[in-house]
This record gives C-alpha cells, structure tokens and sequence, in this order.
C-alpha cells in the first residue's frame, strides 16, 4: 500500500498467481474503493474472480472499523456539568 496522491492510496494483494491493486481515494468526509488493476484474475471489463469482491469487502470492513476505533478515540470529553 502507498500513497499515491495526498487523498489517494493505491492497495495491493497477492494471493498465489493472483494480484489485485485497488484506488482507495478519500477526504475528511468519504472514501472510495475502485479497480485499478489486477492479473490472473479473469478480469473481462465486466466480470471477475469471485475472490476479487470477497477480498475488497474485507478491505471494506477493516477500513470500516479502522474508522470507527478513531471516532471513539478522538472523541472531546464531555461538556463540565453535562
């Protein structure tokens, strides 16, 4: 994984013969994942690799909870007398 661009990251797998890379771009208030490249995954430019979506759903959901841990972490202390 680097960063590509400042809000702009590019991910990669390697997984046996198969390599995907996928564009994660972002700001302060969303993100994004979108297909970059991949090898050996029978992309056709409508269908791909059932692994393909499996692998970018995990990517997902630990971009997700990544997310959530900094919500709680950074959340300001309540209000004196609140």
């Amino acid at each position: 994984m680097y960063e590509e661009t400042p809000g702009h990251i590019v991910a990669t797998l390697d997984v046996r013969s198969h390599h995907v890379s996928v564009d994660i771009k972002y700001d302060q208030q969303n993100y994004s994942l979108n297909y970059n490249e991949s090898r050996n995954m029978n992309h056709d430019g409508a269908n791909i690799h059932p692994k393909y979506n499996e692998w970018i759903s995990r990517l997902n959901r630990a971009i997700q909870a990544e997310l959530v841990g900094l919500h709680h972490t950074y959340l300001p202390p309540p209000a004196a007398g609140a």
